[in-house]
């Protein structure tokens, strides 16, 4: 929290710097032109030595603002997590054929090639678990592309992942709750929200991960590599995490499209989420059977469903 308030005030903490640098090296002009004008020796040499003292001052303030302008974003990052390697690649397209043509009898074996079941590994009785996937329709997502070695540096590669390594479906929105709700939780997203929002988060639960093996999330739209996170695992065995993305961190604004999330343990594919970016709406996110916010609420002199017909669509 302190971090996210540093970072979020740095911008007007370094102009305040850069004034009273300037403020400093304003007065020292003006005291050193009074100090010529003194008829007293010794007064002169007072007025000239505090002049000296706010000119040094001054230039030192100035130096400080563009120290944090260059270097105050690294050093918040580094605060944050010194482990972490981000690797910024922009709109790079994936070479080798045409995913969009494999057949899909591929995508069934890389499915269960990397994913254990439930037979080899029984799940704990203490795993948590989140509410299914929503159920809106995707377009067919090609083949995943594959761990992205050319983007990532090896971390400890002596540690192996574990077996029955299970994680929960990616469910995506703006944050969790305490009573294990995700905010804005949807599948389609809008421009004009995510703008606002800026960082988009996909929560999983998991179990069976191990300190310090390597855990790397990927970020595509339309299959273009957006962005690479790749740091070694400091968490627990088993709970609750999460993948996020602000494309302001890399010069990037959100943009329509199909967006996929895979998520890897050392370079073994273990989940994958899809969201839809759209331009379309002005309510923020989509509820899963398609409607918005404003289509949600009843319309002015309606009254709301009964209670009888919210118990009959839940059962």
């Amino acid at each position: 929290m302190i971090l996210d308030s540093l970072e979020r005030y740095l911008p007007g903490f370094i102009i305040a710097i850069a004034l009273w640098g300037v403020l400093n090296i304003s007065r020292s002009l003006t005291t050193r032109s009074r100090a010529q004008r003194e008829l007293f020796y010794l007064t002169r040499r007072d007025i000239m030595l505090g002049a000296w003292r706010a000119g040094i001052t001054g230039f030192g303030l100035l130096l400080g603002a563009g120290f944090l302008y260059l270097l105050g974003p690294t050093l918040i990052q580094l605060i944050r997590d010194p482990n972490t390697v981000r690797v910024e690649v922009g709109d790079i397209a994936l070479g080798g054929p045409d995913l969009t043509t494999v057949a899909q009898t591929q995508v069934a074996e890389t499915a269960a090639a990397v994913t254990p079941t439930p037979e080899e590994t029984p799940t704990p009785e203490a795993t948590p678990t989140i509410t299914p996937e929503p159920t809106v329709g995707f377009p067919d997502f090609p083949v995943t592309p594959g761990f992205p070695a050319e983007f990532t540096e090896p971390i400890n590669p002596e540690i192996e992942p574990a077996e029955g390594i299970l994680y929960g479906p990616l469910i995506f929105g703006t944050g969790f709750n305490d009573d294990l709700t995700i905010e804005n939780e949807a599948s389609y997203f809008d421009v004009p929200f995510l703008s606002s929002a800026k960082d988009l988060q996909g929560w999983f639960s998991y179990t069976g991960m191990q300190p310090g093996v390597q855990w790397t999330e990927t970020w595509y739209r339309d299959n273009f590599l957006l962005h690479v996170t790749t740091i070694p695992w400091n968490g627990v065995e088993t709970g609750y995490g999460f993948v996020d993305y602000n494309p302001y961190q890399d010069g990037q604004e959100w943009e329509t499209g199909f967006y996929r999330v895979d998520v890897y343990v050392g370079d073994q594919l273990v989940q994958s989420g899809e969201f839809v970016v759209v331009d379309l709406l002005d309510d923020g996110p989509v509820f899963d059977d398609g409607s918005t916010e404003e289509e949600a609420a009843p319309a002015e002199g309606e009254e709301a469903a009964p209670a009888e017909a919210d118990a009959a669509v839940e059962g």
